[in-house]
């Protein structure tokens, strides 16, 4: 039986972080490809322990900008535009995840008319190419439908309010990637691995996790306020995975915690194409999701508690400082991460 209709007959569909879970430990357990090393998430989560590194990571506001310094909507603007846009960054180096924050927030300042809904809603190549990229960039025209794409249902069904799509999920994280998948095609990060649906959601968890680190910054500098309660996840958080995109599984596979077959690393090692949706990328994928769960499980264990989404924003600020350093990571060209 496949994950999916497993879920519609246990009545747990309406949790889409559980598939991802679930699906992505189907595929371990027939993966070729792809092995976790259970020795090294051990001693890896030993080392994590001992530097007490694991929740020690830059704050959103550093990275981006201090949230509560400016209108809850306009923030809301910047985190929907900044990860309908946070994917496939490699074919443009030395452009990076870092550029594309500062290159928005920037034009926040500069140039706030940038993110009026209606201009939103009917962004084009050249308005992305000028306000964020700064050059012709990768996937650049289907980068500028996805933002219309997701201003434009705003526009319409919420009446340009992210406000109001962020209320009707009730302050849940998993219901809020719900919606997130429901509202925007350009979010439903899904693959089929041997006859089965894959979940894997980076980025509509990834916008649901900056939310809730944005709001940990805005509870520092001001306090719990009803203004800001709708960004206020509770242990809900609790539900979101880590997302699966390309240097994650680099730095795990770095740390010998992610083992590749042969004809695998051969590729990777290569930087060849390796296309979406194929076997060798799902079991890359699946198994970055799977060891992040079982690394957290063995933080626990050494009385560590951390996220899974902690654990992934540790993993990937590491895998940056030392990219070039290591083997380098899987190339997918893909609208998904």
């Amino acid at each position: 039986m496949c994950i999916r209709d497993r879920y519609m007959k246990d009545k747990m569909y309406l949790n889409p972080c559980a598939y991802v879970r679930e699906s992505c430990r189907k595929v371990l357990s027939q993966s070729s490809h792809v092995k976790i090393n259970a020795s090294a998430v051990t001693e890896l989560a030993k080392s994590l322990k001992e530097v007490k590194a694991v929740t020690s990571f830059t704050s959103w506001a550093e990275s981006h900008f201090p949230p509560a310094s400016v209108p809850l909507e306009t923030f809301l603007r910047y985190v929907f535009v900044l990860d309908t846009l946070n994917f496939c960054f490699w074919p443009n180096p030395p452009f990076e995840y870092t550029n594309l924050a500062g290159n928005l927030y920037a034009t926040l300042k500069a140039d706030p008319i940038f993110f009026n809904l209606e201009n939103l809603a009917k962004a084009s190549s050249a308005d992305l190419k000028s306000a964020v990229f700064k050059e012709d960039f990768c996937l650049l025209e289907e980068r500028a439908r996805m933002v219309r794409e997701v201003f434009g249902v705003i526009l319409e069904s919420y009446k340009g309010s992210c406000i109001s799509f962020l209320a009707k999920a009730n302050r849940s994280a998993p219901h809020l990637v719900k919606l997130v998948l429901d509202s925007f095609p350009c979010f439903r990060d899904q693959a089929i691995y041997k006859g089965c649906q894959v979940f894997l959601y980076k980025r509509a968890q990834i916008l649901v996790s900056d939310l809730h680190l944005a709001y940990r910054d805005i509870v520092k500098a001001v306090g719990k306020t009803a203004e800001y309660e709708i960004l206020d996840f509770g242990d809900s958080i609790k539900e979101l995975t880590m997302f699966a995109d390309y240097r994650v599984p680099q730095i795990l596979r770095a740390k010998d915690v992610l083992i590749y077959s042969k004809e695998l690393a051969d590729l990777v090692d290569a930087k060849k194409d390796i296309p979406h949706s194929s076997e060798h990328e799902v079991e890359i994928r699946a198994g970055t999701i799977v060891a992040v769960e079982e690394l957290k499980e063995a933080l626990a264990k050494l009385g560590v508690s951390a996220l899974s989404l902690e654990v992934d924003v540790y993993l990937w600020e590491d895998g940056e400082k030392i990219k070039d350093k290591v083997q380098p990571a899987h190339h997918t060209l893909s609208i998904f991460y």
